[in-house]
């Protein structure tokens, strides 16, 4: 697991430290469930340890062999090998133990040949088609909402503009008719 440091306490608690950033590392707590350890969400601590320092420490610790998997943000991985465990066959999941809690059963030698990679493929579903219309139609009804403000806009401006015309004209009027008389 060679990203993560795992410290067993006297008391059969787990602690995991992984680096995390410069002069950064996280620590949080783990716990072991089967033939998985799982990793619970650790919080960053200052550090000056540098992450070539870290890893070389890493490297020294004997490996991790008592689970065959971990899981770090809901994805599985196997120990061996830090890969994502994609699917895996159904002989190496037992029925249920005592506790009537699923278990892992130990690695089997083809377990590699279990664990599938998949690729992601884009599918358009139905729920993308209403997400993408309820778009459009919002995009439409902000244009037309744009648009009702310009109208008003330029009604408003024609209002003051032929009232001022008028207005003139009365003016306009006026004048000529004192001018004749």
């Amino acid at each position: 697991m060679g990203q993560f440091e795992i410290i067993e306490k006297k008391n059969g608690k787990l602690l995991w430290k992984s680096y995390s950033a410069r002069g950064t590392i996280k620590v949080g707590k783990g716990y072991v469930d089967g033939n998985i350890l799982f990793f619970r969400r650790g919080e960053a601590e200052k550090t000056r340890i540098i992450k070539k320092d870290f890893l070389e420490r890493l490297f020294l610790l004997p490996t991790w062999g008592k689970t065959d998997f971990f899981c770090q943000h809901f994805t599985l991985y196997s120990c061996e090998t830090n890969t994502i465990c994609f699917g895996l066959d159904e002989n190496v999941l037992s029925n249920k133990n005592e506790n009537n809690t699923g278990v892992f059963k130990k690695k089997s030698p083809q377990i590699e040949s279990n664990i599938n990679p998949k690729t992601a493929t884009v599918t358009l579903t139905q729920n993308h088609l209403k997400t993408f219309w309820s778009f459009c139609s919002i995009l439409v009804l902000l244009i037309l909402k744009v648009l009702f403000w310009f109208i008003i806009i330029i009604l408003k401006s024609l209002k003051k503009f032929i009232k001022r015309c008028a207005f003139d004209g009365k003016r306009l009027l006026k004048r000529a008719l004192k001018f004749l008389n």
